[in-house]
């Protein structure tokens, strides 16, 4: 997922509920992953606490552009035009 926002977390919130995981997360100071998945409710409570995810428990710094990560389903939360002509032949999602 890319932008841990209003449109990210209650994405997140909604596709967790029905068993999707989530295993990586980027926002502008930084990214998260772990491949296990990560709880929206426990990530909300960690950035409202901290100001980022950056550092979340039980994740470890992505290094590299999340929206080119292996992953099921992508969800580019942060902002417009971040699929473009030059990086769509990178995007693994399914």
């Amino acid at each position: 997922m890319q932008g841990f926002g209003n449109v990210g977390l209650h994405s997140m919130r909604y596709l967790h509920r029905y068993g999707a995981k989530c295993v990586g997360i980027a926002e502008i100071d930084g990214s998260i992953w772990n491949p296990n998945g990560m709880d929206p409710k426990e990530l909300e409570d960690y950035k409202l606490q901290h100001g980022t995810i950056v550092g979340f428990p039980n994740s470890q710094p992505y290094e590299g552009n999340i929206l080119e990560a292996d992953c099921d389903i992508l969800i580019p939360a942060a902002g417009e035009k971040q699929l473009t002509r030059k990086n769509a032949h990178n995007i693994k999602a399914k």
